[in-house]
């Protein structure tokens, strides 16, 4: 797990030449929150998603743009996402 500080810069070189041999680079990047997180829109945020939600400053970060996945997922996120409503 790599855990990073929101005002951190962090940056990966490509390969030199920009020729990475037929190699494919995969990464997997994501965010936490705890459970009583609250939406914190442009004007307060380093950077802000690019989702289309209706949260609004300082509601609770409680969506299906923002799913919940420990100890389980959430059912009515599960629907949105397979109905295409996210993303």
């Amino acid at each position: 797990m790599l855990i990073w500080h929101p005002r951190s810069i962090h940056k990966v070189d490509g390969a030199p030449g920009g020729d990475w041999q037929g190699k494919k680079r995969r990464v997997l990047g994501g965010t936490v929150a705890i459970d009583d997180a609250l939406y914190q829109g442009k004007k307060k945020a380093l950077f802000s998603d690019m989702g289309s939600h209706d949260l609004k400053q300082g509601d609770p970060l409680k969506s299906p743009f923002f799913p919940i996945i420990f100890p389980q997922s959430d059912p009515e996120e599960r629907r949105w996402r397979a109905e295409g409503r996210v993303g």
